[in-house]
């Protein structure tokens, strides 16, 4: 892009002003050139110019959706948000509280919130201007953890609702030693027993699962790593066994292995599948198919799965290691999903041939 020029987004418009490099130091007033112009849920914002005058941007980087409650047969029972983007919808284990993250449309940034059932309240519990997201329950319910790159680094923080601080338990030093410097972890699962949180990370060969202590510079410990992708770690009530998404077969399925110990990787999935969830007897596993099912599969008392079968459909956002869409009751009798808005527009590149022009 033209070096006089500095382009930024505000409230979803392209903004463009002058700029003195040597001065550093903008001048004159700003200039809108593209409006409904989107941000992807890292707050990197959808546009990009080059020396000659040539803008392009995209109006849709993320899907529309609410996040509702369905039950076990995927009747609808009631919204908990308006239309936004979202993500990331966690129900605490004694289901009175729902956590989700958000995009602020203004800030291009990730938030989390908290909607209390019994109170009929939804509040904001984070405000840095930066990544907040993939919030995960403590099981006493008082605490979340989260990742936020409120120092630079994506970090792992615990925030407690009572007090409303927060303490960092990630420390990317000694990450390095272990997952090859990660820069961009994501806290998949709290165990039960308060002993371990699982969290997936890029390291040297594609996302891997680690397992973490929840106390200040920990060392992490690989769990799941080969030369694919493992990731959506979630660990079985009495802290034994490991599922996890993997696709090392070509597609993504669903394992499970012994925990914390990596040993008798065993497949749950026959179709394909992300996102594994647990009731917390441990006897039934969850998962979402390729084809945007709810899929459940039975766990016996040796551990072994049955065949999954379909409880009902839903239409989320693609998977993927740094999102969750969906999330059951402690007892598998409802789900909150984090659903995408019908109707909306198709997402098109536009290319303002000399866009600075418009500055001027």
């Amino acid at each position: 892009m033209d070096p006089s020029y500095l382009l930024y987004l505000r409230d979803g418009v392209l903004m463009s002003q002058g700029f003195d490099a040597n001065s550093v130091k903008l001048q004159g007033d700003p200039v809108p050139i593209a409006e409904r112009v989107g941000a992807a849920a890292t707050a990197m914002p959808g546009f990009s110019a080059s020396r000659s005058g040539l803008v392009a941007y995209s109006s849709i980087l993320l899907d529309t959706t609410r996040i509702i409650r369905y039950d076990r047969r995927g009747t609808f029972v009631s919204p908990l948000t308006e239309s936004g983007q979202y993500m990331d919808p966690r129900i605490s284990l004694d289901g009175r509280k729902v956590a989700w993250s958000r995009v602020d449309p203004a800030q291009l940034a990730q938030h989390i919130w908290v909607f209390d059932s019994e109170r009929g309240t939804t509040r904001r519990i984070t405000s840095d201007p930066g990544v907040e997201a993939s919030p995960v329950w403590s099981p006493d319910g008082w605490r979340l953890l989260y990742r936020c790159n409120r120092t630079g680094l994506i970090n792992l923080f615990i925030h407690d609702l009572r007090t409303g601080k927060d303490t960092t338990i990630f420390d990317h030093g000694r990450q390095w030693q272990v997952d090859g410097g990660t820069q961009n972890a994501a806290p998949n699962d709290w165990s039960l027993d308060g002993r371990y949180i699982v969290y997936t990370a890029p390291a040297r060969t594609g996302f891997d699962l680690f397992r973490l202590t929840p106390t200040l510079n920990a060392m992490a410990e690989a769990l799941a790593r080969s030369g694919f992708n493992e990731m959506h770690g979630a660990i079985s009530p009495d802290s034994r066994r490991l599922a996890f998404s993997s696709d090392d077969s070509g597609r993504f399925e669903i394992y499970l292995q012994s925990f914390p110990e990596e040993k008798g990787k065993q497949l749950v999935s026959i179709n394909g599948g992300t996102e594994p969830r647990w009731r917390t007897d441990g006897r039934e596993l969850y998962f979402l198919d390729p084809a945007g099912k709810v899929m459940a599969v039975g766990i016996n008392a040796a551990g072994d799965a049955t065949k999954p079968h379909e409880l009902f459909s839903v239409r989320t956002p693609a998977a993927h290691a740094y999102r969750q869409n969906y999330h059951p009751s402690a007892d598998g009798q409802w789900f909150v999903v984090n659903t995408v808005v019908d109707n909306q527009a198709e997402a098109n590149i536009t290319v303002m041939i000399n866009g600075l022009a418009l500055s001027k």
